[in-house]
Order: structure tokens, then sequence, then C-alpha cells
């Protein structure tokens, strides 16, 4: 309106043209605020918040607009992530299979030559056979001969399966040209031992038997045969086994020994 000072003015351009009476303008706009007509007065009210409002709505704008484009930014960024690792993978999958292919196109080229091929159902496994096992083991003690063997029903074998009961023999035989004595050191005069592949003893014939404990002598003439044979009860998995046949006289002489396969 005519006749405002420049102050009137300027609040008029910012809005701030009705005072009230919690909130008056300030004093320096007041005097020039008394010429304007209420319609103009009642368009706003001159609280000090109102100069600031339409900033702070603004700015609230401003930051809701910048959150949004972070999110879109950051959820593009995955998205381009999650793309850029699928495609890695892909080629990778791709380049591995190529690498295959190659591979086994040069093994069919080195292997087949001229031949034709074979189908893979008519392929056998060739499984490494057992070592030949000795029907007996010799073990020459001074003028004694030690040997130890396995026979079922009376037949020399080296194979067994679970349940049967073959006889363990140790065979000593002495081909000295005169008359000796033994010593023993109880009345233990031999004994039989099985063990697994690792030395772990799992039978003993002795286990559980009482002998007396006394020193005595034998005499043993010129080409004299002792022989001795227990059965045993075969109770084991499938393996190797070692049978040791031990004859017990002082100073104890090495055990002779033989493999045994079990086979269930």
């Amino acid at each position: 309106p005519a006749g405002l000072s420049c102050g009137a003015r300027r609040a008029k351009r910012e809005g701030c043209l009705q005072p009230t009476a919690e909130q008056p303008c300030h004093p320096e706009l007041a005097k020039d605020l008394i010429s304007i007509s209420p319609a103009a007065r009642r368009k706003k009210p001159c609280h000090p918040e109102h100069f600031s409002k339409d900033l702070h709505e603004k700015i609230d704008r401003t930051k809701r607009s910048t959150t949004i484009l972070q999110k879109r930014a950051f959820e593009n960024s995955v998205s381009v992530d999650v793309r850029l690792e699928k495609t890695m993978k892909t080629l990778l999958l791709a380049l591995l299979i190529a690498c295959c292919a190659m591979c086994g196109c040069e093994d069919d080229d080195s292997t087949s030559g001229n031949a034709e091929p074979t189908s893979a159902t008519n392929d056998t496994v060739n499984v490494s056979p057992l070592p030949t096992l000795p029907d007996e083991v010799l073990v020459q003690w001074g003028e004694f001969t030690i040997t130890a063997h396995l026979t079922l029903a009376g037949q020399p074998t080296q194979e067994l399966s679970q349940g049967q009961t073959p006889d363990l023999h140790l065979r000593v035989a002495y081909s000295g040209s005169s008359q000796t004595n033994v010593t023993y050191n109880d009345g233990a005069i031999y004994d039989f031992i099985v063990l697994d592949e690792q030395g772990t003893t799992i039978w003993q014939w002795s286990d559980g038997l009482g002998f007396p404990a006394a020193v005595w002598d034998m005499t043993i003439n010129t080409n004299d045969v002792l022989e001795y044979s227990e059965p045993w009860t075969v109770s084991v998995g499938r393996g190797l086994y070692e049978l040791r046949a031990i004859w017990s006289v002082w100073p104890e002489p090495p055990p002779a020994q033989i493999w045994l396969h079990v086979d269930p």
C-alpha cells in the first residue's frame, strides 16, 4: 500500500502482515503496519517461526529427495554387483567346461590311437592281487629247524572264512649229530598268536591257561621231530593276519610266521 515505509514494505514482501496479541511484530515494524488494511493483516500472522517455515519445508523436501536418491543409487549399485557376479560365475563355468572338454579329448587321443573307442560299461576295475603267501616259513635256530603251517580238514591252506576252525601247527626238527637238552622255564612248551596287519594281538592260545612254574629240561635225540597243534575258530573280519608259532624254550628262538587271508 502507498505510504508504507521501507520496513513495512519489506515485511509485506516477507509475509509478516498481521500482528497478534501473543506474538506482536517487531517494534520497528509495528508503526508502519497500522495503515495496512484488516484484510491484508489477516493474510498471515507475524510470528517469528513463520519467517523460516517455508525455508524449513524446503530443507525437509531437499533432505527427503536426497535420501531417496541415495537409496536408489545404493540399490542400483547392488544390482550392478549382483549382475557382475552372475556374469563372472557364468564365464568361469564356461571356461571350466571348455578345459575339461580339452583334457578329455587329449586323453582320448593319447590312449586310443587308431583303435576304436570302447563303451564305458565294458570297463573293468583291476584290483591288485594279494601277495603270494608261502605254505610255511622256516626258522633255522642252531641245529633246530622250526616251521609253522595251517591246515583245514587235513589240507594246507591260507584262505579262511569266518566261522571256520583250522588247525595251527608248530614243527621242530633236530638235525644235530648227538643228543642235546633244551630248557623250559615253565609248563608252556609252545604257543600260537594271531595278529592283524598293524601287529596287534587279536588271539593267543595260552591266554587264560595255567602252567606249572617250574624250570625243567627235555632231552632230544638226533633226527627227533616235535610237533604241536591247536585249533582256532576264525572270528575276525576280512583282511590279512599273521600267525606266529612259538617254541617256548630258553633262550627263546625266533617264532615261525605265516600270513593268513580271511574273507567273510
